[in-house]
């Protein structure tokens, strides 16, 4: 699932409302750091082909950030 930001609102790529937030920067950040996630997976595909160790941190990371964001 991809995290946009429309004004001061996170919308997920569905456009479900997620949240509110004071300004139009915060959401923008917290819609990035929602994706990064996703976007270390994505890099771990593409480096696969090169270094399977390096694949294999990215993918640790990205599944340790989402267990936290889905914690609370």
């Amino acid at each position: 699932m991809t995290f946009r930001a429309h004004g001061k609102q996170i919308l997920a790529s569905d456009g479900t409302h997620i949240a509110d937030v004071a300004t139009d920067a915060w959401a923008s950040r917290i819609a990035a750091l929602l994706n990064l996630p996703a976007w270390l997976d994505a890099r771990a595909d593409r480096v696969c082909k090169r270094s399977r160790m390096a694949a294999r941190l990215y993918r640790v990371i990205a599944d340790d950030l989402r267990a936290r964001l889905h914690e609370g």
